[in-house]
């Protein structure tokens, strides 16, 4: 069982999710996250629930200075809730039960509804980036409108 084919089983709707990543800061371009923008997942992508009870560290192999980007989800993100009673989903995973983790399917879009400002992200520490998930004619029509778009999170 792969990654993938576990993102897409048993996938219901949820609410409260969200997703910690860090970037190398002299790359990092706010502007890639302006409002309207579309993120489209090229890979199953692990979100936190809101009941998570373990500090979530991201992962990166980035050296040097970092910035912290944080997606919370507007509304409700279809996906997979780990099953940690699944030993060979946990072991494909690497998953920890304290994270409350799920899984969103590749291919899924999302739009950005609010991002910091670079005042408030050094103020904060951190950029925070509101997004809600699009269906797939709500992705069509933005994208025939012009909207920009940007691959993983």
């Amino acid at each position: 069982m792969t990654r993938e084919e576990i993102a897409k089983q048993s996938l219901k709707p949820y609410e409260g999710l969200g997703r910690v990543i860090k970037l190398q800061d002299l790359y990092f371009d706010v502007d890639n996250y302006k409002e309207g923008t579309i993120i489209t997942l090229k890979k199953a992508t692990s979100f936190a629930g809101q009941n998570a009870d373990e500090e979530f560290n991201p992962e990166t192999s980035v050296d040097g200075e970092t910035i912290t980007v944080v997606f919370n989800c507007d509304d409700t993100v279809v996906a997979h809730k780990v099953d940690y009673s699944n030993a060979e989903e946990v072991e494909t995973l690497s998953a920890v039960e304290g994270e409350d983790e799920y899984l969103v399917p590749a291919r899924t879009h999302f739009e950005v509804s609010y991002v910091s400002n670079e005042n408030d992200i050094r103020d904060m520490g951190y950029c925070e980036v509101d997004i809600y998930q699009l269906d797939e004619d709500e992705y069509n029509e933005d994208k025939a409108d012009g909207a920009n778009e940007t691959f993983d999170i």
